[in-house]
């Protein structure tokens, strides 16, 4: 029997909109992992051009898997493509969410999904262009998503927010629409958006677990308490502090820089790696006992990054295999003493202007034998 009148109309409206929903949702997906993937070639331009200098100091060579010419054409490339499959999502999942019925249940719950999955669709795309460099881009992404929290929780009756980022959190309404139930962060599974990332294998979520906190670690230059998340070889402990000291070292340069000059330091920072970030963005692939992430490792050499032992996932810390490798390593202990130094001076207010740290950093790299 066919279905007539207005109950035949909202199904088919409801119909559409999961449809349409879906295929937002497929699209962030994508975003989301061309996004992941860009993280890793940035990752490995920033590293060429930071050990480019000190190679240079050195007479070494750098690996040719980091000097790769198409690098740069690819992470632009990953870079277009991601935003446009946002730009795609977003367009749609605005669509549903300025047209939706909410006479049903159903209804109901459609338009709340859109609602979360266009939050989390512009807030992936923030980050997407930070990532690419673009500070105006992302700035207004960033306000975008928070009017997006603030539209649905004025709006969309029965919301119930998933844990959202800190900024986000904050931009709920701390009143809501009566007889609208609590919009506090849920920490309830139920709600989860369905743009979430794909669900993760229990092994890949116990690896990020471990790069997260070694990325808080580095963040905060304690080498100790990354220690127990270290499977560290035998003969091996110089090259896990000298690993730990030149990531802790650049990413304080970062922060110091960006804290005292703003978006303004970026292009001065252009060949420096944020670590923490890769960390927490890589791509994880498991295989048996082994983890390998998407972006080559500093040395050039595609080794596991962490390993199962005794149970426990940690990273791992081996010597480096190559004699271009092991060259590479040597740079390490001299190039965080600079970063660290730099670091230091702009924290004590040498620089006055941002081009007085440019100057700075450039003299730095003189120093180290680059131009």
């Amino acid at each position: 029997m066919l279905l007539r009148g207005p109950a035949a109309v909202s199904d088919a409206t409801v119909h559409a909109d999961v449809t349409r929903l879906a295929r937002a949702c497929a699209e962030t997906a994508r975003g989301d992992a061309l996004s992941k993937h860009a993280a890793g070639l940035k990752a490995r331009v920033n590293l060429r051009e930071l050990l480019g200098a000190a190679a240079s100091a050195t007479g070494v060579t750098v690996p040719k898997e980091l000097v790769d010419p198409n690098v740069d054409k690819q992470l632009k490339e990953k870079l277009d493509t991601a935003d446009s499959a946002y730009d795609s999502a977003i367009n749609t999942l605005t669509n549903v969410t300025s047209s939706a019925r909410t006479t049903t249940e159903l209804e109901k719950l459609t338009a709340r999904s859109a609602w979360i999955a266009q939050i989390f669709a512009q807030w992936n795309r923030t980050q997407e262009a930070l990532l690419a460099g673009n500070a105006d881009k992302a700035k207004e992404y960033d306000q975008l998503a928070t009017e997006y929290v603030k539209s649905a929780a004025q709006n969309m009756e029965g919301i119930t927010f998933p844990p959202l980022p800190g900024k986000l959190a904050a931009a709920i309404p701390a009143v809501t629409p009566a007889g609208a139930p609590s919009t506090e962060p849920s920490t309830q599974p139920a709600t989860q958006p369905t743009t979430a990332p794909s669900e993760a294998s229990a092994d890949e979520t116990a690896v990020r677990a471990v790069l997260v906190s070694y990325a808080d670690a580095v963040e905060k230059g304690d080498q100790e308490a990354a220690r127990p998340l270290c499977q560290i070889e035998p003969g091996q402990e110089q090259t896990f502090s000298d690993d730990f000291q030149m990531g802790a070292a650049s990413n304080r340069l970062r922060r110091a820089a960006i804290a005292k000059f703003g978006d303004a330091a970026e292009p001065v920072l252009k060949g420096f790696a944020d670590f923490p970030l890769m960390l927490r963005t890589a791509k994880i692939t498991v295989k048996g006992d082994e983890a390998f992430l998407g972006e080559i490792s500093a040395t050039g050499e595609n080794r596991p990054a962490a390993i199962r032992a005794g149970g426990q996932w940690k990273m791992r810390f081996a010597g480096p295999q190559s004699d271009e490798a092991k060259k590479v390593v040597l740079m390490f202990p001299k190039l965080a003493a600079a970063l660290s130094t730099l670091a230091t001076d702009v924290e004590a207010g040498k620089y006055a202007t941002v081009q007085d740290f440019a100057n700075a950093m450039k003299q730095m790299k003189q120093g180290l034998g680059g131009g």
